[in-house]
């Protein structure tokens, strides 16, 4: 089966966080799915759990071990090597509601939109408690409706790109 989404996960120095990140990406149909976790250069653990991760599941996860180049060249490197039909990028310190990243898998072969809007959480590092930074339905998507609704407070964390959209744009 061809892969719907192909999901970038920059990862530097993030132990303390990428097993909750990693672990909200496991749903039904992960055949579906691409993972690439892209270590920058990290100097704790980072690389071996994506490594447990790759060997757990091989079919979806993808460990990339880099030197150190910074967040453009690992989400660049990630774009270059992605496989699937649609791209979202997930910091290795956030997560999914993977219900809703579930959902979008399901949906996906029938979407044809550029964007996507799509919820997200991020981990306050204080609390160790999520904050849902976007809360969009998928139901939302369209070209550039999402982008819309959301006003002038969308970041890229709030949406799934075409990746030939994204490749296209260099």
């Amino acid at each position: 089966m061809d892969k719907q989404l192909t999901v970038i996960v920059p990862a530097y120095n993030v132990e303390n966080y990428l097993e909750q990140a990693l672990d909200s990406c496991i749903i039904q149909n992960m055949e579906s799915l691409e993972v690439l976790v892209v270590n920058d250069g990290s100097t704790d653990g980072t690389y071996e759990i994506a490594k447990r991760y790759e060997e757990i599941y091989p079919a979806c996860f993808k460990a990339i071990n880099k030197a150190n180049g910074g967040y453009g060249s690992v989400l660049n490197y990630g774009i270059e090597h992605a496989n699937g039909r649609y791209l979202k990028v997930l910091d290795g310190d956030d997560w999914f509601n993977s219900s809703a990243l579930a959902s979008f898998i399901e949906k996906a072969p029938s979407i044809n939109s550029d964007v996507v809007g799509f919820s997200y959480a991020e981990i306050d590092d204080i609390s160790k408690t999520s904050i849902i930074k976007r809360d969009i339905p998928i139901e939302a998507e369209g070209n550039y409706k999402a982008a819309a609704m959301l006003g002038k407070s969308a970041s890229m964390h709030s949406f799934i790109y075409k990746t030939g959209l994204v490749r296209n744009c260099q």
